[in-house]
């Protein structure tokens, strides 16, 4: 009798305490749920209960100790689990939470509120694909279908499984069409997946549900700059700054745009703006220093990369930008280089040491050979004129051509490309993981880089070794630094003192030149030498503007006073650029008026500004390349003045292989003689610029089959010592 008197004083104290509860008087509720436990201290609902109160009142670890307790007093409840986690869930401790979720399923498999928590914490935790199971099993019940489907959305876009991700994102759409997350990273999926107009009409509808979400213009604003629409672009994260001023992601993306539309002046304002709110901001950083090296700042732009690299050290691309501008930087000379490439390769290489395995490669030395090229620019691109001659002119028989391509936006040459491969293989998305296990499963014998540090590199998979040889060739003329990278192409111009970066690749010279240029179209036909008919010499550079620096406007300068009346034609960017370049010349002497500028130009257009110039005027430290070359074949000789590093005697290589020895300068003070000596006679300079391009065309720099068989005589050449290597 006096059991039954406990039971019912017991179930009252938690009846009363329950309504204190439902009232909001946890404080009330506290000392009844005491005063049961004092009764029976394993009163598992009054454990229970009572951490549900403490919590209230943000005593956390006394309320994960009782509820534990109540675990213990009662291991068949589920709900004491579920809040468990949603207590860890609530104090950011995710492991902890995960394992009390997991719990109250294993307990209750049909429990929809677990699941729809454990997926959210698992795709967290970067567990996707876990993640996904749980909610696709959680969705068997018909419960909380929307939610569900929401986090098993969210769970497949974490993995990559974009398709799958997509199409639930539009199933929660069609259950709750006023699902406002969910049209933005249906948006978001459909940019991943390029589909640009369908992530715009995502976006689109989410503005017309939320018109001022700041997050929803911004999205807009990058899709439409993807697809060219620069001016729309930039509207609509001028918008998203109008409505979130402090929303750091607004200027990054208004930087983008005014960058993509020639803002450069605004873009790296925008930058900086996003950098005051967010200082840790890494990527603004980054493409602060993009859009400052374009302006010609080049110091300042190094300093912009250098600090990304330092608060982002997972971000590769950051170090590239960096370990290239110094190429083209006045400050560094060629040992300040190499020291920055061995501390990249620190940086880079050496932490994925471990990742590289033994190479099974059959060491047959006479057998055909799989040779693959990793590339972004299979497409109209400056690099493919020099892709192009070499895969056109492959020896299929002995050579079995793979080409992994980089590419995000195929264009009407990527076909042409193609045709060139034994294997097309598409790696844009996949991880360094990934695509080096992929090359691994080709079973490639020579891995070529096509990028060195410019953009869309893919070092990191080098830095893995997937293929037993790897051969770095064409981005610039250098080294990567990378010490995975067994070899260089380069020629006895480029570096005639043997290896220059004895750290590094071993160079693989060639005879005459490293590459050779081909035309993917004929461009216009060579006019007359302009200062025949203009009455004054027009000297010129078309060259990216970053590579005009101080030491190149006093070496240009001396040649303009060399010169009377001489002009100046130069591609800048619009904005302050082009008046700070004015102004460095007038400093020099030289009146800024005489100088003319162009914007970058099609490619038919621009080819056709070369007929507005009778000399062309190299840049140092790092020469033209493409550029001198389509000059060339334009008629325009180029003036060159030898420097240090491969990037700066590629002027010279041009020169020597068209044996136009009088093209290059051995001093500064001699840059402005040479100059002079051909604007002196009108006449020859007129026979010369006729005669430049065929001189060109049969020269080895438009040798496309005798490079290609220079190259592969080079993969033969290594791959038989790597085959007599142990």
């Amino acid at each position: 009798m006096a059991h039954a008197q406990s039971d019912r004083t017991i179930d009252q104290l938690m009846a009363e305490a329950a309504a204190h509860r439902r009232a909001g008087r946890a404080a009330d509720a506290e000392p009844l749920y005491r005063k049961v436990l004092s009764q029976a201290p394993k009163h598992p609902d009054a454990l229970h209960e009572l951490g549900l109160v403490v919590f209230e009142q943000r005593r956390a670890d006394e309320s994960i100790d009782l509820i534990r307790r109540a675990m213990e007093a009662d291991a068949t409840r589920s709900d004491y689990p579920f809040n468990l986690g949603s207590i860890f869930m609530h104090l950011d401790r995710r492991d902890e939470a995960i394992r009390a979720f997991q719990r109250a399923l294993a307990l209750r498999s049909d429990f929809a509120e677990a699941a729809v928590n454990l997926g959210t914490l698992l795709a967290a935790a970067g567990r996707g694909a876990e993640a996904v199971d749980i909610c696709r099993r959680a969705l068997t019940a018909g419960r909380l279908e929307v939610e569900l489907t929401y986090n098993m959305a969210v769970a497949l876009q974490s993995v990559r499984r974009l398709d799958e991700a997509a199409a639930a994102y539009r199933k929660v759409l069609s259950l709750r069409p006023d699902q406002l997350t969910a049209w933005n990273n249906l948006g978001i999926t459909l940019q991943l997946l390029q589909r640009p107009q369908e992530a715009e009409a995502a976006y689109r509808r989410l503005i017309a549900l939320q018109p001022n979400a700041a997050h929803a213009h911004l999205n807009l604003g990058e899709v439409l700059r993807l697809q060219g629409r620069t001016q729309e672009a930039i509207a609509e994260c001028r918008r998203a700054v109008e409505l979130s001023p402090n929303m750091a992601d607004a200027y990054y993306n208004l930087g983008l745009a005014l960058r993509h539309g020639g803002d450069l002046d605004g873009a790296v304002e925008a930058y900086r703006r996003a950098v005051a709110i967010f200082p840790d901001y890494a990527i603004a950083y980054n493409n602060m220093g993009n859009a400052l090296k374009d302006m010609g700042r080049l110091s300042e732009a190094i300093d912009c990369f250098r600090r990304a690299v330092t608060l982002r050290s997972d971000q590769p691309d950051n170090d590239s930008n960096w370990m290239l501008a110094i190429h083209y930087s006045q400050d560094y000379d060629l040992p300040a280089i190499i020291e920055e490439l061995k501390k990249w390769n620190q940086r880079r290489a050496v932490p994925v040491r471990k990742e590289i395995r033994a190479h099974t490669n059959d060491r047959d030395p006479h057998r055909r050979l799989r040779v693959g090229y990793v590339s972004a620019d299979f497409r109209y691109h400056a690099c493919a004129f020099f892709l192009d001659p070499l895969l056109r002119n492959h020896d299929h028989q002995s050579f079995e051509i793979y080409l992994y391509s980089q590419l995000g936006s195929p264009d009407s040459i990527t076909p042409q490309f193609q045709s060139y491969a034994d294997h097309w293989r598409v790696t844009i998305g996949k991880s360094d993981d990934e695509m080096a296990e992929q090359i691994r499963r080709d079973g490639i014998d020579i891995l070529v880089d096509t990028k060195l540090h410019c953009s869309e590199n893919r070092l990191m998979v080098f830095a893995r070794k997937p293929a037993p040889i790897q051969v770095s060739w064409l981005g610039y003329p250098g080294s990567s630094g990378l010490e995975t990278m067994d070899y260089r192409i380069t020629d006895r111009y480029l570096e005639p003192n043997g290896s220059v970066y004895p750290f590094a690749e071993q160079p693989i010279y060639l005879p005459d030149c490293f590459w050779s240029y081909g035309l993917l179209s004929e461009g216009p036909p060579v006019g007359p030498l302009p200062a025949l008919s203009m009455g004054h010499i027009t000297f010129g550079s078309l060259n990216n503007f970053c590579k005009i620096n101080d030491r190149t406007l006093r070496v240009w300068a001396a040649a303009i006073h060399s010169v009377p009346g001489s002009r100046l034609l130069v591609l800048a960017p619009q904005g302050s650029a082009r008046p700070r370049f004015q102004e460095k010349l007038q400093n020099l002497g030289v009146n800024g008026e005489i100088v003319q500028f162009i914007d970058h130009l099609p490619r038919e257009v621009y080819l056709s500004a070369y007929n507005r110039i009778d000399i062309g005027l190299d840049t140092l430290p790092y020469n033209g390349h493409t550029t001198s070359l389509d000059a060339l074949w334009m008629g325009v000789p180029v003036v060159t003045l030898p420097g240090d590093t491969p990037p700066g005697r590629v002027g010279l290589t041009h020169a020597m292989n068209l044996n136009l020895p009088q093209l290059v300068a051995d001093s500064e003070e001699n840059f402005a003689k040479t100059v002079a000596n051909l604007a002196a006679d009108l006449t020859a300079l007129a026979r010369l610029r006729e005669s430049l391009r065929q001189r060109l065309e049969k020269s080895p720099l438009m040798d496309g089959p005798g490079f290609a068989k220079k190259m592969e005589a080079a993969y033969r050449r290594v791959w038989q010592e790597w085959c007599q290597k142990k």
